[in-house]
């Protein structure tokens, strides 16, 4: 904790991975809430419950409703991260935002769609944020074009009305503030 004394921070994000994993992440909230006056931000994909009295703010990044496609794109099982989803929600303690990934061609309009038609069910107030797919060498998959993306947007909010999008310009856009990775 020492490198980040120097540091006045406003907004803690952990994210990479999964934060949650992490056997430190509860002494590094806990140490960083006594000596920082600050935001805590969690982007997590759900699949372990996180610590809700320690954080601010979910970023809930939900890959997929339909179980066949989520357990392709991740490995697992989505059952137990749609029951943590829900549960967080529930609880009303934190801030909490979905996100997703509009992969055309592989989570396609109609999965984003069942994604916030899901997200609705629960609570039709939490924000929704579609992420536009970055083309990875390899992968057969291909950038979602901006008309395609805010068409995209434009049908979710008849669902979530709180519903943003990233069209992935490639790092164009300036940031709204100094960002700093620590580590």
């Amino acid at each position: 904790m020492l490198m980040l004394e120097p540091l006045s921070l406003k907004q803690v994000v952990l994210m990479g991975a999964e934060p949650v994993c992490d056997p430190m992440l509860l002494r590094i909230l806990t140490s960083l809430k006594k000596s920082k006056d600050c935001s805590f931000v969690l982007l997590t994909n759900g699949r372990k419950f996180p610590p809700l009295s320690k954080v601010d703010e979910i970023i809930f990044s939900i890959k997929a409703i339909t179980p066949a496609l989520h357990k392709d794109y991740t490995g697992v099982d989505n059952r137990m991260i749609l029951r943590n989803f829900s549960e967080i929600a529930a609880s009303k303690s934190v801030s909490l935002h979905v996100e997703t990934v509009f992969i055309p061609g592989y989570v396609d309009e109609d999965e984003v769609l069942r994604i916030a038609d899901y997200v609705a069910s629960i609570d039709p107030a939490i924000p929704f944020r579609i992420d536009a797919y970055l083309p990875i060498q390899g992968l057969p998959w291909r950038a979602p074009q901006a008309h395609e993306i805010q068409s995209l947007a434009d049908k979710a909010r008849r669902m979530l009305p709180n519903t943003s999008c990233l069209y992935g310009d490639g790092g164009k856009t300036e940031l709204a503030y100094q960002v700093e990775r620590i580590f």
